[in-house]
């Protein structure tokens, strides 16, 4: 099963220092020094398995920002935004045995706001070549962006 990590922010908001966390390993998965609405980002989540929870921290600015010896973009600024989320607990098993039975990706979505991570969910299937998704859950179901 394809996974694809989509992030980005309510209307109106800006995280500055961006970390995202699985699982409590101490190297973030996912790393900006500003979200906003507009640049949002669809990639490929670096990982074959969904985590069990991810921690999403964000700083009092992004400029403190160095590169650590893997080579990845960290911050060091005061942390103001800090939650841990589960996720693989809420994503229903009626999703996972639609994609094994018909295909397609699951897409571990992420909204950030300035008092909190929403987290949504859906299959993302290719038709003609155009994305279509279904069974959106979670705290959104926006599939379009």
């Amino acid at each position: 099963m394809g996974l694809t990590l989509v992030v980005d922010a309510v209307e109106a908001s800006e995280m500055l220092g961006v970390e995202f966390y699985a699982d409590g390993r101490d190297a973030p998965f996912y790393a900006k020094s500003r979200m906003v609405k507009r640049n949002r980002e669809i990639m490929s989540f670096p990982g074959s398995t969904v985590p069990g929870t991810v921690r999403v921290t964000w700083r009092k600015n992004d400029s403190d920002g160095y590169r650590d010896q893997a080579g990845r973009i960290r911050y060091s600024a005061q942390i103001v935004g800090d939650h841990t989320i589960p996720i693989a607990s809420r994503i229903p098993d009626e999703v996972v045995k639609e994609i094994r039975k018909n295909g397609g990706g699951l897409r571990l979505k992420f909204r950030l706001r300035s008092d909190g991570v929403l987290f949504g969910w859906d299959i993302e299937r290719f038709e003609g070549g155009l994305p279509r998704h279904s069974m959106p859950g979670g705290d959104f179901l926006q599939t379009a962006y």
